[in-house]
């Protein structure tokens, strides 16, 4: 759960990010230890731009992706979660189903923004097993959390494997919303598969647009 923070926040004089007074704090079951430790590599910030009032609750957000998969959203003036967004300011983006032990999957790389879209990758532990879980990106309506779009790097895999997944930072293009979208290896670790109708998966990058509803 969230707990928000008591103060509100000031903003840096010149800055377009806010400096809060009491930062608010995520609560994590540490006995679903993920592979690659608890990390948290940053933030991602949105301004609505159909906010009537900019000093409305929510109208500048933050986003954080926590290492259970979910994807908070707090509102960056008090440190509030914002209730519109999802069940109380949050979103399980990867569900737990299917994760032969806990903490198969996480997320520790900040979300990413474009436009009214925000987005998430995934980390996976894709050297424990070749039908790894799936490394599908995921967008959701920065708004409302209604998914937007997916990507899934490994298509019609089959469950033969799994990975591909974006783990890394995401690059946004602001002037024409192009993503970039730095995908690893498929699983097993640094693996290649050709199947009879020419599949492949590689390391790679994938360059795709994005757009907002």
């Amino acid at each position: 759960m969230v707990q928000p923070a008591a103060k509100k926040a000031s903003t840096n004089a010149g800055s377009a990010w806010p400096r809060l007074a009491a930062i608010a704090w995520v609560a994590i079951d540490t006995a679903e230890a993920p592979a690659n430790d608890f990390n948290c590599w940053g933030l991602a910030q949105w301004r609505d731009p159909e906010a009537r009032d900019p000093e409305a609750e929510c109208a500048h957000r933050l986003f954080m992706a926590a290492n259970d998969r979910r994807l908070i959203a707090l509102d960056a003036r008090t440190g509030l979660p914002c209730a519109g967004f999802g069940e109380g300011g949050q979103v399980q983006v990867i569900a737990n189903e299917g994760l032969v032990r806990p903490g198969e999957v996480q997320i520790v790389a900040a979300p990413a923004v474009a436009s009214d879209v925000v987005i998430v990758g995934s980390s996976i532990a894709d050297n424990f097993r070749v039908n790894a879980p799936n490394g599908a990106v995921h967008a959701f309506s920065a708004r409302t959390r209604q998914l937007v779009w997916t990507f899934d790097p490994t298509p019609n895999a089959g469950g033969r494997t799994g990975g591909g997944n974006v783990w890394s930072s995401i690059t946004v293009e602001r002037a024409t919303d192009t993503v970039y979208l730095p995908t690893s290896s498929p699983s097993p670790d640094f693996s290649i598969e050709a199947t009879a109708d020419g599949w492949q998966v590689r390391r790679g990058i994938v360059i795709g647009a994005t757009r907002s509803l």
